[in-house]
């Protein structure tokens, strides 16, 4: 069976994490691997962003009040603790040796493509024989759109009006290939 690598993509907050993260959920058949970005809120705003790993790992990714040589926007991020988590993501991907898994990256975007760590992780994930669920950004030039580009993705767009039934479909597809992969 075809391995597909699903990119879930709409404008930001639309739900796109909430997405993925209800998917890494249904999923029980096999281990997943990946992360999860959350907001930082402070007094309703969005301040910025820590990563956290399926298997625990949790790191400080971005923040607007908080100093870093690189930045994004209005956001300082934080390469050497997303590559803290991407190194520690190896590490699990070691352990399991040949073991099948399930991918969930949130997410493909320009803060995380600042990281050649990350996007050498994201490239030999894509090229693996496992499936994948991530989240990319909608508009994104070079390396982000390259991602987009390659043969074994299925991009899903999300937006207000349909995420529900978008996400809702994505889901029954993954658990199609799982039944079909692990009966």
């Amino acid at each position: 069976m075809d391995v597909v690598k699903w990119l879930v993509t709409g404008i930001p907050g639309v739900g796109k994490t909430t997405c993925v993260m209800h998917i890494a959920q249904q999923v029980n058949r096999i281990p997943v691997v990946g992360f999860i970005t959350r907001e930082i809120r402070e007094n309703g705003r969005r301040m910025g962003f820590f990563i956290e790993a399926f298997h625990g790992k949790k790191a400080l990714l971005a923040h607007r009040q908080k100093n870093s040589p690189w930045r994004v926007g209005q956001y300082f991020v934080f390469l050497n603790h997303l590559e803290a988590v991407i190194n520690d993501l190896l590490n699990r991907e070691k352990a399991l040796g040949t073991q099948p898994r399930f991918y969930v990256i949130d997410e493909i975007g320009k803060m995380e493509a600042l990281s050649p760590v990350f996007r050498q992780w994201v490239e030999n994930v894509m090229h693996s024989p496992w499936p994948v669920v991530a989240t990319v950004a909608l508009k994104g030039t070079g390396w982000i759109e390259a991602i987009k580009q390659l043969p074994q993705i299925s991009i899903l767009i999300l937006t207000e009006k349909d995420r529900s039934y978008q996400c809702q479909k994505l889901d029954q597809q993954v658990q199609q290939w799982l039944l079909a992969a692990f009966p």
